[in-house]
């Protein structure tokens, strides 16, 4: 003979915490999208299956299972990729986003300095040039002693370009 049973009274956080074993937060957090059965004063009551089910994670509220084994794995993850990225960092694989930046900047505004002041210090030089073909070697010159710095400061490899075969103006005064 089948006997029936009464419906589960419904439970406040304090109560789930204390049947579950699990903290205050992690009981309120995994409740959140549960409405609550009934309050009474400052008490909050929810239907216990429902409770019982979203904080053991076997649904997280929006019909996804949720799983510890697999929730493990991905901090497990997370921690080995964090890990990684220190590593990279020590290599100097990875550097810090703000300090290249910054770096960058500090590049730009050298190198920008040293080209506004070509003009005043080469217009001497070109004027006392013979030939145009003078002119565009002094100027030239100078311009590679730029990149060259420029080359230097990003690692000392000197760029093909400072040194190549020669430029545009060269083809066009030979």
């Amino acid at each position: 003979m089948a006997t029936h049973k009464a419906p589960l009274s419904p439970l406040s956080i304090a109560q789930l915490c204390e049947i579950t074993g699990r903290g205050f937060r992690t009981v309120k957090k995994r409740l959140e999208k549960l409405e609550p059965e009934k309050t009474d004063g400052k008490t909050i009551y929810y239907n216990t299956k429902d409770a019982l089910h979203l904080i053991f994670g076997h649904d997280d509220g929006e019909g996804k299972r949720l799983d510890g084994q697999y929730e493990l794995a991905r901090l497990n993850k997370l921690r080995a990729d964090h890990l990684e990225l220190d590593l990279k960092v020590k290599r100097g694989e990875l550097v810090n986003a703000k300090e290249f930046l910054q770096k960058y900047k500090d590049l730009v505004a050298t190198f920008r300095a040293r080209c506004l002041s070509l003009s005043r210090r080469l217009v001497p030089e070109i004027r006392n040039a013979d030939t145009e073909r003078e002119a565009i070697v002094i100027f030239e010159k100078e311009m590679k002693e730029v990149l060259s710095e420029l080359s230097r400061y990003d690692g000392g490899t000197d760029s093909e370009d400072s040194e190549g075969s020669g430029t545009a103006a060269d083809n066009e005064c030979e």
